[in-house]
């Protein structure tokens, strides 16, 4: 049986007032709301927003060894509370994700658990051929951290063997060690120095050093966060159409005075930055330069948090239950394009980690779907997250905009802060000609 749900649905980069009739999990039609056929039922949600299921390509879903940060069950929760129905997850988990026998084990163990769709980024092995297979059989790209960067810079053996495949995907955390190293040999090592220990020419050179290796492939550089290190992308970028990168919400919306307000809960890689920075990227987002919002969603427990010592304070902080209402607060006031900003939370970085038939409401595509109370104000209380990460540098925040109802594949899943169904996400694979 087929049914149809109305609202002002985002179609063609604009809101309409349509219904949209599913079938088996997959758009049927989009239609006028008096066009639906009289033996279809109907769900009207009025006035609310019809989006589709949002698409981060960025979180860390822990698991393994580190159930107690996160698992995959209270991480994809999270995300169907946060209206996201697609995720692709890190591989730094204990252990990585960084061979043909882990990605099995993850995939295993997350088919079980999992309330939206899951795909992984691959690891590097100490053995790059082991990414490479690992890729192969589904990844949808090898990430690179600094570490990483900084091995294969000195490591021909290893930059020999991801030279010589042409077709991978890169994601590369941008950050320059030895400047990173050099800056805590001189200044305090305290949270509250974090944004000038990893400063914006660490960032900056980390971009050059990755420039450097892996210009002439296909890259994606994860959280950019500076405004020194966007002018070089985008410098870079004009004439390399393989190069793109995400900006975090955090980093759209947080200046590094959070840090003095929130200690260690506001601590992440990179830094937060200046109000410079921040409009720098808002501006990159408003002219269409960004690929992707993500959230960066990174749990750990509130006592490793709230460590008194610098080295010990983990960095990132959950971000799937609050980027939407943080997002559309800055909207509101005029900060951030609306357009920009969903497609970047959507279409756009389906389209390029190339994930099929989500992303957009069109036929044909996964009936995904986020219905959004847009003018519902209310603050962030990080005590009723579904993450098992209880913490937040947006904690208290008033925001605009509430996820009412999450469909995924057609069936309802989330509605009215209350998970309905068993997991029915499914893990992606990624389909490669390597």
């Amino acid at each position: 049986m087929s049914i149809a749900v109305s609202g002002k649905v985002w179609i063609d980069n604009e809101f309409h007032e349509a219904a949209v009739v599913i079938k088996e999990g997959i758009i049927l039609d989009i239609l006028p709301r008096s066009s639906v056929p009289l033996n279809t039922p109907l769900i009207d949600f009025e006035d609310n927003l019809i989006l589709p299921g949002l698409v981060d390509v960025h979180v860390h879903l822990r698991d393994f060894e580190q159930s107690y940060k996160e698992d995959f069950s209270s991480g994809t929760k999270a995300a169907i509370a946060g209206g996201y129905t697609t995720l692709l997850a890190m591989p730094n988990t204990k252990p990585p994700i960084s061979s043909i026998e882990m990605l099995q084990s993850a995939k295993e163990r997350a088919q079980e658990k999992i309330f939206c769709d899951v795909g992984f980024h691959i690891g590097l092995n100490e053995n790059p051929v082991n990414s490479i297979k690992a890729l192969r059989e589904g990844g949808f790209s090898i990430k690179l951290y600094p570490e990483d960067i900084r091995l294969l810079s000195k490591d021909e053996k290893k930059k020999k063997i991801l030279a010589n495949e042409e077709e991978i995907f890169f994601t590369v955390h941008c950050e320059d060690l030895e400047r990173i190293e050099a800056n805590k040999a001189k200044i305090e090592n305290k949270v509250e120095n974090h944004s000038r220990i990893r400063d914006e020419i660490a960032e900056l050179n980390g971009v050059e050093l990755c420039l450097k290796l892996l210009k002439s492939k296909n890259l994606h550089v994860v959280h950019l966060s500076s405004d020194l290190a966007l002018r070089r992308l985008l410098s870079e970028s004009e004439f390399n159409k393989k190069l793109t990168f995400e900006v975090t919400v955090h980093h759209l919306s947080l200046t590094n005075k959070k840090v003095e307000e929130f200690k260690g809960i506001a601590k992440t890689n990179p830094p937060l930055r200046s109000e410079k920075d921040i409009l720098a990227l808002r501006k990159a987002l408003n002219e269409g330069k960004v690929t992707a919002i993500v959230t960066d969603h990174a749990p750990h427990s509130t006592e490793e948090k709230k460590s008194e010592e610098y080295d010990l304070v983990p960095s990132g902080f959950p971000g799937l239950e609050t980027a939407l209402p943080v997002l559309l607060k800055l909207v509101k006031s005029g900060e951030i394009s609306l357009k920009e900003t969903i497609l970047a939370l959507t279409l756009k970085p389906s389209k390029r980690f190339g994930i099929p038939n989500v992303g957009e409401i069109k036929l044909n595509s996964f009936a995904n779907l986020t219905i959004v109370r847009q003018n519902e104000r209310w603050r962030i209380k990080a005590s009723n997250f579904f993450s098992k990460a209880k913490f937040s540098p947006f904690e208290d925040m008033e925001v605009v905009g509430k996820v009412r109802t999450v469909f995924l594949r057609g069936e309802k899943v989330f509605e009215e802060g209350n998970v309905l169904s068993s997991p029915k996400g499914k893990v992606m694979i990624k389909t490669w000609n390597l």
